[in-house]
């Protein structure tokens, strides 16, 4: 019996499928047999990979992510040729800039036997790197030195799970709950074998043993493939997202729907059969929802509710966010998926392709949410975007609010610069603990008079962004196909570290002399000042009428820049209202009032804090 059937057999036998149905929105949840492991092995044991590849020729090529039509695209890059670039969208230079990040640390990883890139990485507390492309894996310590030899994905599994000839998309994520590593990559572009490999390190040493498994890609054998997995860990499931495409058809008539993977992390850590559950038909107003991504959490996995987010990515212009959340754990087995439609504050929209100094273009994809990371009660969210003052390609930069609230609300802005062309961007938590939500982002940069390379940006508390930092500098254009049209991206890297406040690390790619991508791993530090700021404080604070009836006056004499937060509390301890993230830019006098006619006769409390420190709790009294 081959492995199609046997899987086709499995999923009549012991799937359990339901079809849940809620306003505009309904979905498919199918419980799955659990899966077995193919392999185990040990990562140094595994016999040398020849890190042989022939460049042009025989580069691999990876499936296009697609998510727009190409006529579209054309026009937008037509439409940019006739436009002169005369301003950026948004300046990061001046008084509110933030503070420009540190580079402590670069060197080369991968060789790129592949295009695009696709760079992942991952880093334990214990300073192990695991640096992922197509289609290859690299293990280094922080100073950059080898600690396992070169393997290819498929060589990374020792080979024991057949046919692996078609292996793309690899993504890697470190658990700092379990310190261990989780490896993903995809196999196939054809409905005959789409299989999504997962591997779980079985220590913390991602040179050890590994526990290997492979999930349908084909999941009802219906003539569909797995493309483009997004990934995230809660504190006990993994998810990986993907989008299901027809055979031999393009994205625009080719694709069917996005599905997501819910997986039990102890299975897999003691190399136990998966329990998993798969969520599929998932729809909106009668159409598929097109691309999920994962949302990570920012300081440290979190959960048990886990987000995802959603765009309209083929669009040249369109301001709606889907926000996704599964909201308990497998072990629970109360999981169940639900979705809002959101509308951002501005729009994004399909990129131009952006320029290199050869004359070749660089792929700029779709505007899907790329990456995502939530921390204190925030999502933050980016992708690549146009940005239609200049026709730049530039990064959608998005934030959710009020995410447990009956109105989540999105703001959001575009980053772009009049002479760069930017895309491919990833978060992470850049900051110091509670209120403090700083960020580092990282995004690919070119134009056409500065070779491909990495960059990095530091995303401060109160929201201003630093210039860029060029982590790593291109040497040349990137010449790997024979048309003008060059792969870049799909994605970028980067963690921070867990036990080490204020710093990450990045994976990205920079164009080569020779024509092709390697990939760069390096070390970013916050310096922000306020990163270990001494505690505001407040020099003055006046409170008046107390007792009040109706209108509540304050008096605030701070003498520093903060971002605070106020609640009102109840006798009862209770948290009545909360006024969260109101900035106090620099040292004064500030006034502030609230209506408290909504509130019974009774004692309460007004209680103001900051990213450090509370700074007062006040009582008052409402009288009637």
């Amino acid at each position: 019996m081959n492995s199609k059937y046997t899987g086709l057999l499995l999923g009549l036998s012991l799937i359990v499928s339901q079809v849940v149905a809620q306003s505009g929105f309904s979905y498919r949840v199918n419980d799955n047999a659990p899966v077995l492991p193919f392999a185990e092995v040990v990562a140094s044991d595994l016999p040398d990979d020849w890190s042989f590849s022939l460049v042009k020729s025989g580069i691999t090529v990876a499936p296009e992510p697609g998510g727009y039509d190409k006529a579209l695209k054309q026009q937008i890059d037509l439409a940019r040729k006739d436009f002169r670039r005369v301003q950026a969208k948004m300046k990061t230079s001046g008084a509110n800039a933030a503070q420009v990040p540190q580079n402590q640390k670069v060197f080369t990883a991968n060789s790129s036997n592949g295009t695009p890139n696709d760079n992942s990485m991952a880093i334990s507390n214990s300073g192990k790197i695991i640096s992922v492309v197509n289609t290859n894996v690299r293990v280094f310590d922080e100073n950059g030195t080898n600690q396992m030899p070169y393997r290819s994905l498929a060589g990374f599994t020792g080979n024991q799970l057949t046919g692996l000839d078609r292996t793309y998309d690899p993504r890697v994520i470190y658990d700092p709950n379990a310190d261990r590593f989780i490896v993903i990559f995809l196999q196939g572009d054809s409905s005959n074998d789409s299989r999504i490999v997962v591997g779980f390190s079985q220590t913390n040493d991602p040179a050890g043993a590994w526990k290997w498994y492979a999930l349908q890609g084909n999941r009802w054998n219906n003539g569909t493939w797995f493309d483009y997995p997004i990934v995230s860990i809660s504190k006990k499931d993994l998810f990986i997202t993907g989008n299901l495409l027809q055979d031999n058809k393009g994205w625009k008539d080719g694709f069917t729907q996005s599905v997501i993977w819910q997986v039990k992390l102890d299975d897999g850590y003691s190399g136990a059969a998966l329990t998993n559950r798969y969520y599929d038909n998932i729809i909106y107003n009668g159409k598929p929802i097109w691309s999920i991504c994962a949302v990570q959490g920012g300081a440290t996995p979190y959960g048990p509710e886990s987000f995802f987010i959603s765009m309209r990515p083929g669009d040249a212009k369109n301001d709606t966010v889907f926000l996704h959340a599964v909201n308990n754990t497998l072990e629970s087995g109360k999981a169940q998926l639900s979705t809002r439609i959101l509308k951002s504050n501005i729009t994004y929209g399909l990129p131009p392709s952006a320029i290199q100094p050869s004359g070749q273009y660089l792929q700029t994809n779709d505007a899907r949410a790329l990456h995502a990371i939530i921390e204190q009660g925030v999502i933050y969210f980016a992708g690549n975007t146009i940005d239609t003052t200049n026709y730049s390609a530039g990064v959608y930069f998005g934030k959710i609010g009020n995410i447990w609230g009956a109105q989540p609300q999105v703001t959001a802005r575009i980053i772009s610069y009049d002479t760069l062309d930017i895309g491919y961007p990833s978060l992470t938590y850049a900051g110091g603990g509670t209120g403090d939500q700083s960020l580092f982002m990282t995004f690919s940069h070119v134009s056409s008079s500065t070779f491909p390379g990495t960059s990095v940006v530091f995303i401060d508390r109160y929201g201003d962004i630093s210039s860029p930092l060029r982590v790593r500098s291109g040497d040349g254009s990137i010449n790997l196909l024979t048309d003008s049209n060059e792969r870049w991206g799909d994605y970028s890297g980067i963690q921070r570290k867990y036990n080490e406040t204020g710093v990450c690390w990045i994976s990205g790619s920079y164009g080569s002399s020779n024509g092709t991508h390697p990939t760069c791993v390096a070390k970013i530090k916050n310096v922000d000042p306020k990163l270990s700021a001494t505690n505001l404080a407040v020099a003055s604070m006046k409170m008046f009428p107390n007792p009040v009836m109706e209108t509540l006056m304050l008096e605030l004499n701070v003498e520093q820049k903060a971002t605070c937060t106020f609640q009102v509390i109840d006798a009862q301890g209770r948290v009545i209202k909360t006024f969260s993230d109101r900035i106090i830019n620099g040292s004064g006098l500030y006034k502030a009032s609230f209506d408290v006619s909504s509130l019974p006769a009774g004692s309460y409390f007004f209680k103001a804090t900051t990213h450090e420190n509370t700074l007062f709790t006040q009582p008052f009294v409402v009288t009637r």
